[in-house]
C-alpha cells in the first residue's frame, strides 16, 4: 500500500525533479518541443541571488508525484501583491487522488498567510480564477481542518 502524500517547499536540490515535473507537463500538453528549461535556468531563478518563483512538491514514499509552481505579482492599480499559481501538474498514475486540491489549498493557506489575492491561469484545462477576498481564501485554506483531507500537511 502506497504512504501518504506530503506537500513540502521545494530545495536547491530539487530542480531536475522540477525541470522532470515540467517536461511532464509539456507531454501532457504535447508541447515538448517548446520546453526551454535548463538546470541551470530554474536554479538561477528559483534559488540565485534574487529568486523569481517558488515551488511546492508533493510526495509519496520519497519520490515526487506533483507540484505547484507559483510566484508574486503586483497590481499597480489595486496596489496590491498577488499569489499566481503558474503551473499545477499530478503525474498521470497519482490523478483522482486529491493531490492536485492538495497543493491548490496549499497555496491558498500561503496567500492567507501573506494576505494576498490567489492567481489561477487557465493552461490546459483552461481554468481561470482570481481569489481575493479574505473569506475566499480563508474556505479553501481550512478544508483539510474541516476533514476535507486526511493527509499530512
Amino acid at each position: 500500500m502506497a504512504g501518504p502524500v506530503k506537500l513540502r517547499p521545494a530545495t536547491e536540490r530539487d530542480v531536475p525533479t522540477i525541470l522532470g515535473l515540467i517536461r511532464g507537463i509539456a507531454e501532457y500538453e504535447r508541447l515538448s518541443h517548446e520546453v526551454e528549461a535548463t538546470e541551470a535556468l530554474l536554479r538561477e531563478h528559483g534559488f540565485g541571488r534574487r529568486p523569481v518563483y517558488e515551488a511546492i512538491l508533493a510526495e509519496r514514499d520519497g519520490r515526487a508525484v506533483g507540484f505547484a509552481l507559483y510566484f508574486f505579482s503586483f497590481s499597480t492599480f489595486k496596489a496590491r501583491p498577488t499569489l499566481y499559481l503558474e503551473d499545477l501538474f499530478v503525474i498521470p498514475a497519482e490523478r483522482r487522488g486529491g493531490i492536485g486540491s492538495h497543493l491548490l489549498t496549499r497555496l491558498a493557506q500561503i496567500a492567507v498567510v501573506a494576505a494576498v489575492a490567489l492567481a489561477v491561469a487557465g493552461g490546459a484545462q483552461k481554468a481561470n480564477a482570481l481569489i481575493t477576498t479574505p473569506g475566499e481564501l480563508e474556505r479553501i485554506a481550512d478544508l483539510p481542518a474541516r476533514g476535507w483531507w486526511s493527509g499530512d500537511l
